[in-house]
């Protein structure tokens, strides 16, 4: 009886150790070997995104990505580890809504922020808008594309992938609609235009 106890203790104790490397491997990735190497899988300013940065090639290239980003890339280490995290759930068999969840916090901390240049804020709704679908928000998901457009009218990506949506649902009409919206404000846009060729026949 003692020694099954004692079994149950451990037990216990190795599963609390377990979840307590997880989420501090996902809280604090700039620590994680794992995640220096996973870095390849992400875009290349994410080098040289945090404090510190996990990998950046010099200083002379991080005031580089300030440049293109703005103010904003000061917090786009939080948008990098959502990435991370969203790639981690994308090689799952069975993503976990918790940290789907966890990725929409990440991004929306860096949406929380200003971005006077127009970097990169309808990038991250639109990705936002993927991961609210992965969890079948789908309300929440179509607002986070129509937020990327307004936001910024020539991100190409939302119109794709919410006209993809709209045309996956049975909804052709609003699919067209948005085609031609993106079409208008992105008049050489090849990819819409096959689209609109594929949906709207």
């Amino acid at each position: 009886m003692v020694f099954y106890k004692k079994s149950i203790v451990v037990f216990v104790f190795i599963f609390l150790i377990n979840i307590l490397m997880t989420v501090s491997a996902y809280a604090y990735p700039w620590k994680n070997v794992r995640f220096k190497v996973r870095t390849k899988q992400l875009p290349a300013y994410c080098l040289c995104a945090g404090h510190p940065p996990p990998a950046c090639p010099s200083q002379e290239t991080k005031e580089k990505y300030y440049r293109i980003y703005g103010p904003i890339f000061t917090h786009m280490h939080h948008y990098c580890w959502g990435l991370d995290k969203l790639n981690i759930q994308l090689q799952s068999l069975k993503p976990s809504a918790f940290w789907l969840e966890n990725v929409i916090h990440e991004f929306d901390y860096v949406l929380g922020h200003k971005d006077p240049k127009k970097s990169i804020k309808a990038e991250i709704f639109t990705k936002k808008a993927q991961v609210l679908l992965m969890l079948n928000k789908n309300i929440e998901a179509v607002n986070s594309f129509l937020n990327a457009i307004k936001f910024n009218k020539r991100y190409v990506p939302a119109y794709f992938y919410l006209s993809s949506y709209l045309s996956k649902i049975g909804e052709k009409n609003e699919a067209c609609k948005i085609l031609k919206f993106g079409i208008k404000n992105n008049p050489g846009s090849i990819i819409l235009k096959k689209r609109m060729a594929v949906i709207c026949q």
